[in-house]
């Protein structure tokens, strides 16, 4: 991540709410790209689950009719937060998608041009698994769902040892469910004579291979060869 600078001149970093030095409000504004300064005189007002919760530090217009900033409007599920225990795990889930949001917004592919529901964009459900139940991290017609023990460090840890993904992490499960969003988005629709799906094909592999099969040979025999 790029870091910026508050008006004293101190280092600020993607994810700060505050200047260290000068004690500044400050929030990241996604449209310009730039950290705002959240004085009295300020143009700009904090999300309100940052407000609220501490889980965010983004900004929108002050005189916006919205409370929630681009990246939190596009939340249609939120943990319980009547369980202290969801609270951090919904935090460190905010943190790695507001990266993604990011890359994609600098990408010219930003979803957030608007607020988005599962109808028209991309939507998130951050769910707990009830006693024995079963929550599987996924992509389907827009909505990405991920799993709120995956934000906790040794949940996380866990699986990525039972699985053998040395790379599991926050920011890797929103970069791989985003990836289906944007293939449905630029793919749906095409023919397999299309010029696109064969330069596709070319650089990452036939989409129309068996998944279960594909990530069998995968962990077996190792990526293929580029």
């Amino acid at each position: 991540m790029r870091h910026y600078e508050c008006p004293c001149g101190n280092v600020l970093f993607f994810d700060n709410s505050t200047c260290v030095q000068c004690a500044t409000e400050v929030g990241y504004d996604v449209a310009s790209d730039q950290m705002v300064t959240l004085d009295g005189a300020a143009s700009f007002k904090r999300c309100a689950d940052g407000m609220q919760y501490g889980v965010c530090n983004w900004v929108l217009p002050v005189d916006d009719v919205d409370t929630l900033c681009p990246s939190c409007q596009l939340n249609r599920t939120i943990p319980d937060l009547a369980s202290a225990a969801n609270h951090e795990p919904w935090h460190k889930l905010e943190i790695a998608k507001r990266r993604i949001l990011y890359t994609l917004a600098r990408l010219g592919l930003s979803p957030l041009n608007k607020k988005q529901d599962a109808v028209s964009g991309l939507a998130f459900d951050f769910l707990r698994p009830n006693p024995g139940g079963l929550v599987l991290t996924g992509h389907e017609d827009g909505v990405i769902t991920l799993n709120v023990e995956e934000a906790e460090d040794l949940e996380r840890g866990k699986r990525r040892v039972l699985l053998g993904e040395s790379y599991r992490t926050l920011v890797g499960h929103f970069r791989h469910e985003i990836a289906h969003y944007y293939w449905d988005c630029f793919f749906i629709g095409r023919t397999d004579g299309d010029v696109g799906m064969q330069g596709f094909r070319e650089g990452f592999g036939d989409e129309r291979d068996d998944y279960n099969l594909a990530l069998q040979r995968h962990y077996t025999a190792g990526p293929v060869a580029a």
